[in-house]
């Protein structure tokens, strides 16, 4: 009895030190897993934080050629405008000479425009900036600026406004061909324009003048702008005017009758030869005190 006694407590013994183990291996187990998580969760996750730093890397990366794109627009823009209105002082000076020549020769008589047209505005795109780029006009009369459409005009009456004038001559169309689907658009803000002067300055004359023609050279090049366009443009004006009671000038008949190339290489913009005689057309039209003197 006591030798079986002593068997079954060794069994026992046996028994509970097996399950001792079996917890002290679970438990060194649970602990290496949990060292391990600690671990894990100390040290920064791949997909979590590199991808943020490769978007923002990214983005950044996006915005710098987005800004230098912007950048080579807008040099773009800077040069294409040095190169159809700005003339340096010293060709600007050899253009004057040969116009003060050429009028000596048939006759005609130098004008201080200033003064006789101190009490109009003038409004347009780069075409009728020229007229105080050459300094014929000062500058607060000539609201115009490279790429102006009769859209932006709508947003600058308030300059006009401010001056009061007595006559208001405006000239658009090159740019709105560009810049409106359809011929019937254009003339819709036109219109606007017109009533909106109209209505706030309503003992002001308006003039709308007719679209210039653009070069032989130039039609071939672009074909959304010809002459045949802009002729059937000009009749629209000239309707439009009528029908809004304002007075249409079609100042082309200055290049139409002009014996030399008044334009810019370009084929768009004019050179100094043209103002002058483009102001003496509106002065034998709109001036009673220069009526008829360069016809």
């Amino acid at each position: 009895m006591a030798r079986l006694r002593k068997k079954k407590n060794k069994t026992t013994y046996r028994k509970i030190k097996f399950i001792v183990c079996m917890i002290l291996i679970a438990f060194i187990c649970m602990m290496s897993l949990w060292i391990e998580k600690c671990i894990a969760d100390s040290i920064p996750k791949e997909n979590s934080v590199i991808p943020e730093e490769k978007k923002d890397t990214t983005q950044k990366m996006k915005k710098e050629e987005d800004l230098k794109e912007y950048k080579k627009i807008d040099e773009e823009k800077n040069l294409q405008t040095n190169h159809t209105i700005e003339i340096n002082k010293e060709k600007k000076d050899d253009i004057k000479e040969q116009i003060t020549i050429n009028h000596e020769k048939q006759g005609n008589k130098k004008y201080n425009y200033k003064e006789i047209f101190y009490q109009d505005v003038f409004i347009g795109d780069s075409i009728t900036n020229g007229l105080s780029f050459y300094h014929l006009l000062d500058d607060k009369k000539v609201i115009a600026n490279l790429g102006d459409t009769i859209s932006k005009a709508l947003m600058k009456i308030d300059k006009v406004l401010i001056i009061n004038p007595q006559n208001i001559f405006i000239l658009f169309g090159v740019n709105d061909f560009k810049y409106y689907k359809t011929e019937e658009e254009f003339i819709k803000y036109y219109e606007q324009l017109i009533h909106e002067l109209k209505n706030k300055l309503p003992n002001t004359n308006i003039y709308v003048q007719s679209i210039l023609p653009v070069s032989s050279k130039y039609e071939q090049k672009n074909t959304y702008v010809t002459n045949e366009k802009i002729e059937n443009m000009n009749i629209l004006l000239m309707n439009m005017s009528e029908v809004n009671d304002v007075t249409y000038i079609h100042i082309a008949t200055v290049i139409e009758n002009s014996n030399e190339d008044l334009h810019e290489g370009d084929g768009i913009h004019f050179r100094y030869a043209f103002y002058p005689v483009w102001l003496n057309f509106l002065m034998d039209y709109t001036k009673e005190d220069y009526k008829n003197e360069n016809i």
